[in-house]
């Protein structure tokens, strides 16, 4: 029985930018820089991906065994149900506890994900999260037994894609642990993610520029390029923040 199993939600549907985590940068999908970072982890034991059984996610199923790994695809109909989701592709491998992201953040703050996974199981926490993070660097670490609990016990309200939002409203029934990173990274007014067309281009940029054979960019390397390149930087800067942008597919 694995103990950490990174679940990325992933959907081809969109009201911003149709297919987004598909979108290539490079020879390669969004979603792939991902899998590739997780897959650095020591100790995540496995990487899969989380979709619904609409038609439309056949090319998601595609890619995940196109490179090896697992889809877990959604039977239960409602592709807005993302905890559900997660909560049983998390229950189909018997996972303990979920790295959750979404397959639009293709460079989460890899630098300190051991440490929060580790701080997360010494203290018995239900959620661990690191804090103050430009928009997409972010890492949830979620016990599948405070998922059963919030899924099953407090009502359809969280049936939704802000899955960890019922144990932020009831943090007195949740243990609950946050972390700050250091000084140099606490940006959470810059978009590293892929939600609109200038996102995706902003990405490539970066992909471009920074990229180097055999090694995975460093976000502190991310926020000096974007802070050497303000042009660059403010070119996503007015992309409307969505309530759920935080919580992902």
């Amino acid at each position: 029985m694995p103990d950490m199993v990174a679940i990325i939600g992933i959907r081809m549907a969109s009201s911003r930018l149709y297919g987004k985590s598909m979108k290539l940068i490079g020879d390669k999908p969004v979603v792939g820089y991902l899998i590739e970072r997780l897959q650095s982890v020591k100790e995540i034991d496995s990487v899969i991906l989380a979709t619904s059984n609409k038609a439309e996610n056949r090319i998601i199923q595609e890619y995940a065994n196109q490179i090896g790994i697992k889809c877990f695809v959604d039977r239960h109909g409602n592709e807005e149900d993302v905890l559900g989701r997660l909560l049983r592709a998390g229950e189909e491998v018997e996972a303990k506890h979920i790295v959750r992201y979404a397959g639009e953040c293709p460079l989460i703050y890899l630098e300190n994900l051991s440490q929060v996974i580790h701080h997360h199981l010494d203290t018995g926490a239900d959620l661990t999260f690191t804090e103050k993070m430009p928009l997409g660097a972010f890492s949830e670490i979620i016990s599948i037994s405070a998922m059963k609990k919030a899924y099953y016990n407090y009502g359809q309200k969280y049936h939704n894609p802000m899955v960890t939002l019922c144990m932020k409203e009831n943090p007195t029934d949740f243990k609950i642990e946050i972390l700050t990173p250091p000084k140099e990274l606490q940006r959470p007014e810059l978009r590293i993610t892929v939600d609109v067309q200038s996102d995706l281009e902003i990405m490539g940029i970066i992909y471009d520029k920074l990229q180097k054979p055999g090694r995975l960019v460093r976000l502190i390397d991310v926020i000096k390029f974007l802070d050497s390149n303000p042009e660059l930087r403010q070119k996503n800067m007015s992309v409307p923040y969505k309530a759920d942008t935080r919580i992902w597919d």
